[in-house]
């Protein structure tokens, strides 16, 4: 499918397109750990979530929209450090989801570049993001985009 994609701030009406994304991206990683599991609501407890990120301003949902639909969504967020360190503030891009038929063209990574041109828009000098081990192509589109190891979390049932 040859699809021309265009990036940009998502509006409250690219909403639905952007919950079903998300749902699509929480179901495949629910199968990789249940963790994931959405549980009852969760659509629309994102969808006000997402919503806080277009209207607001610590946060911004891009969307890539080709062929007249919603293809593709990055949310970005300013998220705080611990009140210790020097920097006081980072954007956290908490999704990045394309259609999986249209992978592996770029979209991913315009998404973020729009991310991070928000980013320092905003003044941010840094931007992480989290990714599920069980996911190796989360991880090998996240280093290919520039991104390095710097903490990693474990855990253990108590």
């Amino acid at each position: 499918m040859c699809v021309q994609v265009r990036i940009r701030e998502a509006a409250v009406e690219d909403l639905p397109a952007v919950v079903a994304l998300w749902k699509e991206l929480m179901d495949y990683h629910k199968v990789l750990d249940p963790i994931f599991t959405r549980r009852a609501g969760a659509e629309e407890t994102f969808g006000t979530w997402a919503r806080e990120s277009i209207e607001g301003d610590e946060g911004c949902v891009f969307v890539a929209e080709g062929g007249g639909e919603i293809v593709g969504y990055c949310q970005v967020r300013i998220s705080k450090m611990p009140p210790v360190l020097e920097v006081e503030h980072y954007g956290q891009i908490h999704e990045c989801m394309v259609r999986e038929d249209l992978r592996g063209r770029g979209i991913g990574q315009r998404l973020v570049r729009r991310a991070r041109q928000w980013c320092r828009g905003k003044g941010l000098g840094r931007m992480e993001v989290h990714y599920s081990v069980q996911n190796p192509a989360a991880g090998e589109f996240w280093t290919k985009t520039g991104f390095e190891p710097y903490l990693r979390t474990l855990f253990m049932a108590p």
